[in-house]
């Protein structure tokens, strides 16, 4: 937990995966086997840290691996909420959000 807040302090940012991987493809009818749980608890790791220390988080779609979505976490201080939609306003304008 002080690790983390360290990691914050002086109004940086975190950039981490916002998940252990690429979204796992859909395949109809079929339940996510033990391959999906083990992606799940690597997953909660990378979410982890903003949990602990209550620290705000933004999770942006950042990219494709192969025909698969991946995203990307940042992490701002806890109460610098305000740093992370500047960063989005910087990164993603309003005009172009989905309504």
């Amino acid at each position: 937990r002080a690790r983390t807040a360290a990691l914050l302090a002086g109004g940086r940012l975190l950039c981490l995966p916002a998940t252990a991987g690429p979204a796992p493809a859909v395949v109809p009818g079929e339940a996510a086997g033990s391959s999906g749980e083990d992606a799940l608890l690597a997953t909660d790791r990378l979410l982890a840290p903003a949990a602990v220390v209550g620290a705000p988080a933004l999770t942006l779609p950042w990219g494709r691996a192969g025909d698969l979505p991946v995203g990307l976490q940042v992490l701002a201080a806890p109460g610098a909420d305000g740093a992370l939609l500047a960063l989005l306003d910087r990164l993603v304008p309003a005009r172009e959000l989905p309504v």
